[in-house]
């Protein structure tokens, strides 16, 4: 997924595609596959015996017939919950039967360390994956065992503080707030050598956000509809 990528920007599905299956699923993600994603947005968190669970929350509540924190539970515990028709899948599941590229973002500092030994043990998985946090330590810790694969900051605002902790943990690219992507932010990020990402822009005027995006030269949009995003994106482009 580079800048050059005629298609630019890609469609990335938000957790799959969220919008109409339940997030962060292989349902999710097989829908997404078949709607034209060109990639995949999940989240990673670790279960309490070091397995990496693919969830959003630090919690089961919103997306599972389970409770309590998912840190509390085994692996096996969590495949078998309920999230919507589909169980909890681990990430090595994914890796096995999704193909597209994927974007992993991690929500837990022990997620950090497991993802990155996964990563190295496992090199062709490791070659279609961008690792994604909020957390610039996270992307550190990653960066320290497994350099070689590709680190992207999240952030709700791509201003200059944002922008030098990226550089710091050597990330490839921002993944940034629609609201906040400006012709100024994107030239900021341009200027540091950083490909720009967005998350954010919703279902409504879809069709004129995506030719927004595409007149700014954004790289990738993370999308709950991906099907809906990729006509617009067409569209945008004529």
């Amino acid at each position: 997924m580079t800048p050059s990528d005629i298609r630019r920007p890609l469609v990335a599905a938000h957790r799959g595609a969220s919008a109409t299956h339940p997030e962060n699923t292989l349902l999710a993600f097989r829908a997404a596959v078949d709607a034209g994603a060109d990639a995949i947005e999940l989240d990673v968190r670790c279960s309490s015996d070091g397995v990496l669970v693919v969830i959003h929350d630090a919690t089961l509540d919103r997306t599972t017939d389970g409770h309590g924190p998912v840190a509390a539970h085994r692996a096996a515990e969590l495949v078998r919950l309920d999230a919507g028709g589909s169980g909890l899948p681990t990430l090595e599941e994914v890796a096995e039967q999704i193909g597209v590229p994927l974007l992993v973002e991690v929500k837990s500092a022990d997620a950090a360390p497991v993802l990155a030994r996964l990563l190295v043990a496992e090199p062709r998985f490791a070659a279609r994956v961008r690792v994604m946090s909020f957390r610039a330590d996270h992307l550190r810790v990653v960066a320290q065992y497994a350099p070689d694969v590709p680190r992207v900051l999240v952030t709700r605002w791509p201003g200059r503080a944002a922008l030098a902790r990226a550089a710091a943990v050597g990330a490839v690219g921002v993944n940034a707030f629609w609201p906040s992507v400006t012709p100024g932010s994107v030239a900021r990020a341009r200027a540091g050598g950083l490909g720009v990402l967005t998350w954010g822009l919703g279902e409504r005027n879809l069709e004129r956000r995506l030719a927004r995006a595409v007149g700014l030269g954004v790289d990738v949009v993370i999308v709950d509809d991906p099907g809906l995003a990729r006509a617009a994106r067409d569209a945008a482009r004529g």
